[in-house]
């Protein structure tokens, strides 16, 4: 299976790379939010838009912290759990999972992202997207 490579698969990480071109370390990122949105499904009006959840997270372990809001487009099977007053995480990873094609598709469905913000002393969340952007970039002033 291929290996997700944040620089080249997520839109917009240019906004957020170091740098040197690395994409940065979330090790104890501070979650500011996570809002979930269910999308709007109207098959009636031929409205298809997927749920999607953005975050706020501030990188506070570098030279020159920043928060970063990402946009995880057409989530499914999200798990949360640990939620609570504590709000680091000890990191946020990404890699592909595949999925199944109907016997009769004349092309594979593509690969979905598997995120998961990895538990530190709070929040810990996972899910699968269709595609994952970073919307903007905010300098902070360093604690």
């Amino acid at each position: 299976m291929q290996t997700f490579d944040p620089v080249r698969e997520i839109q917009g990480s240019e906004l957020i790379l170091e740098a040197n071109g690395q994409w940065p370390n979330f090790h104890d990122a501070d979650v500011h939010s996570i809002n979930f949105w269910r999308g709007d499904i109207r098959p009636d009006e031929n409205v298809w838009v997927p749920p999607m959840i953005d975050a706020h997270l501030e990188l506070t372990a570098l030279e020159k912290p920043f928060l970063a809001v990402l946009r995880f487009h057409g989530c499914d099977g999200v798990e949360m759990s640990g939620f609570h007053h504590c709000n680091q995480i000890d990191d946020l990873t990404f890699s592909f999972q595949e999925r199944d094609s109907p016997s009769d598709a004349a092309t594979p469905l593509s690969q979905r992202v598997r995120v998961e913000f990895a538990q530190g002393f709070g929040v810990s969340l996972r899910f699968t997207c269709l595609r994952v952007e970073v919307r903007e970039r905010r300098d902070v002033k360093p604690k």
